[in-house]
C-alpha cells in the first residue's frame, strides 16, 4: 500500500481528504490485477476442470444447511437463519466477517431470483449463467404493458401536480391522485400473484433436477430472468408510489 501511494502521490502532498480517494483507486486496481491473473491462470490450464465461480464464490446454501434447489421453504430459513446468527455474531464469539456473510446468504436465499441466480454460478453449466433475453409469456407481457401504461400516466400526473401552485389547483389533483395510486397498487398485487404462481413451479423444476435432467438448467435460467422482471417492475411501482405521497 506505502509503496503504491507512493508512486501515485507524494505523501506530503496528499490531504487527509484525498486519501479515501486513493484507498478506492487501490481497491480498484488490486481488483484488475485478481482478474488479469485469474484469466492469466484460466489461459495456461491452471483452473481446468473447476468452475469458475466455485472457487471464489461462497455457497450461500452450505452456509445455511440448507438443500442446494430452486425452491425454499421460507420457516427453514428463518430457523436456520436464527440459529446460526447465535454463533456467527462477533458478540457471541463469531467474527464480523462471518456475520457479514451470513446475512448476505440469507438476503440473497430469500428471494427467488437471487437464490436461483446464485444456484445457476455455483452449480450450472457455463450455457447456462449466461445473461439471455427470454420472451415473455402472455401474462407477463400483459404485466409489462399495463406496468409502462401506468408509470407513464403517473409520470405525466406527477408533472401537473408540480405545476399546480394554489390550493385549489392542487384540491383538483387529489382525486385524481388517489386514482393513480389505486392503479399502481393493484398491478402490485397482480405481480406479486404471478410471482407466487412461479415460486409454486420452482419444485417441479427441483424433481427434474434431482433426476438428472440436464435441460431443466435452461428452464432455470428462463426462470430466474422472470422472476427478475417482476422484481424490477415492483421497484418501479413502490418508487412510483413513494413519489406520489
Amino acid at each position: 500500500w506505502d509503496s503504491w501511494v507512493a508512486t501515485v502521490a507524494p505523501r506530503a502532498m496528499v490531504g487527509r481528504a484525498t486519501w479515501p480517494r486513493l484507498r478506492c483507486l487501490w481497491d480498484a486496481t488490486f481488483a484488475i490485477a485478481q482478474q488479469k491473473r485469474l484469466a492469466s491462470c484460466e489461459a495456461m490450464g491452471y483452473l481446468s476442470g473447476l468452475r469458475d465461480h466455485a472457487i471464489y464464490m461462497p455457497d450461500y446454501f452450505e452456509i445455511l444447511s440448507l438443500p442446494k434447489q430452486a425452491s425454499l421453504n421460507e420457516d427453514e430459513l428463518h430457523r436456520s437463519y436464527a440459529a446460526l446468527s447465535k454463533t456467527k455474531h462477533p458478540d457471541q464469539g463469531g467474527s464480523d466477517d462471518d456475520a457479514a456473510q451470513l446475512n448476505a446468504a440469507y438476503e440473497t436465499l430469500r428471494m427467488p431470483d437471487r437464490r436461483l441466480k446464485h444456484l445457476l454460478e455455483t452449480s450450472g453449466p457455463d450455457e447456462a449463467k449466461a445473461w439471455r433475453t427470454v420472451p415473455l409469456d402472455e401474462g407477463l407481457m400483459t404485466l409489462f404493458g399495463g406496468v409502462g401504461k401506468a408509470l407513464e400516466a403517473s409520470a405525466r400526473f406527477l408533472e401537473r401536480k408540480a405545476l399546480a401552485q394554489t390550493a385549489l389547483s392542487k384540491a383538483l389533483l387529489a382525486n385524481e391522485e388517489i386514482l393513480q395510486r389505486e392503479a399502481l397498487e393493484r398491478l402490485g398485487f397482480e405481480i406479486e400473484a404471478h410471482r407466487a404462481g412461479m415460486e409454486a413451479e420452482l419444485g417441479k423444476l427441483d424433481e427434474l433436477l434431482s433426476s438428472g435432467d440436464a435441460s431443466v438448467w435452461k428452464q432455470l435460467a428462463m426462470m430466474q430472468a422472470k422472476f427478475a422482471y417482476l422484481g424490477k417492475w415492483q421497484t418501479q411501482i413502490r418508487e412510483r408510489l413513494l413519489a406520489l405521497m
